[in-house]
Formats: C-alpha cells, structure tokens, sequence
C-alpha cells in the first residue's frame, strides 16, 4: 500500500509498531491504510480513530497527501520507464503499475529476468511489493496482489506461464488481498 510506505519512509522510525495512514488527524477521521501489524489486531479499515485508539493505544496515525501520493507515482512511473516505455499508473489501485514488457524479453534475457529486473530496483530504493507477469493486466493485478508463492516464482516475482494458470491463480486471490 503506497500510502503506508509514503508513511514510514517520512518516519522510519515507526517501523514495527502498528502503523495507519488516516484521512483527517482529528478523532472522527477514519483508518485508510493498515500496516501487518495493526492487521493481526481487531482494527480495520474504515474504523475511526478515536474508536481504533481505545482498542490500540499504541497505534501511530498520521495522513499521507494526495499530493505527495502523486509525487511518489509521477517519480515511480519516470523509473520504471528505465524498463518499459510503456508504463502507466492503475486507476483503480493506487501504488500499482502496468508495465507493458512486448519486445523486451530479449534484452533481459526473458521476461523472468526482466521481472527480476524490476523487483530488485524498486527493493534497493526501499520499495516494497510485487512483480506479476501474466496476460490480463487485472489478473495479472490480483496474483501480484496476493503475493507470490514458491512454485515458479521467488520471492516478490510471480510469472505466469499461461492463461489457464493465470486464471486458476487470479481467481484464488482472496478480496482481503484486494482491499475489499
């Protein structure tokens, strides 16, 4: 979650404790973004935070501008062109990306290393997520959400070999995964 990361790059010195981006500081303001650790607690999205704050008195909240927001997503996209020229931010998710790899898998030496590429970019500027390559940009989306798993896949990369497993593995994806 691109907010959440925006956070705790802003204040490093959060990390490990139970973290949320918020949409107002004041206590009716409401719970956007959930780090794991305010995840594995009775906490959810949408809970305002006085309400939040009485069940986790160790909860730091704080907001993320959607001007910032744009900021992070103008500087991502202007880097991920480093790989694709064709690379545009996904409407509907915010923080993540369509990155079209057509005629690029030669360079790369395939489009695994290609994928491999770009995960160890964004890891070694302190980003955190998922590389998913597949044929439907919104499946494709769903997998990379739902993390990776070890078959064909390391850790953070997942390449789908084919439209059936691609399909099979999409529709596996839990709507937590998605944010629903």
């Amino acid at each position: 979650m691109l907010p959440l990361q925006i956070l705790l790059r802003q204040k490093p010195h959060w990390a490990g404790a139970p973290v949320a981006v918020v949409d107002d500081e004041g206590p009716s303001g409401r719970l956007l973004f959930l780090n794991a650790r305010t995840r594995q607690t009775r906490l959810r999205i949408g809970m305002r935070q006085a309400v939040a704050r009485d069940l986790l008195p160790s909860l730091r909240t704080a907001l993320v501008s959607e001007e910032e927001t744009r900021a992070v997503v103008h500087e991502l996209i202007s880097s991920l062109q480093t790989f694709s020229p064709k690379v545009e931010a996904e409407a509907r998710v915010l923080g993540a990306f369509n990155i079209d790899p057509e005629g690029l898998g030669g360079l790369y030496g395939g489009y695994s290393n290609w994928a491999h590429c770009i995960h160890r970019y964004l890891k070694a500027r302190h980003w955190h997520g998922s590389v998913a390559i597949g044929f439907h940009r919104y499946r494709c989306l769903a997998v990379a959400m739902q993390g990776s798993k070890k078959n064909r896949t390391s850790v953070g990369v997942t390449v789908l070999e084919t439209r059936e497993e691609e399909q099979k593995r999409s529709d596996a994806t839990a709507l937590s995964a998605l944010g629903l």
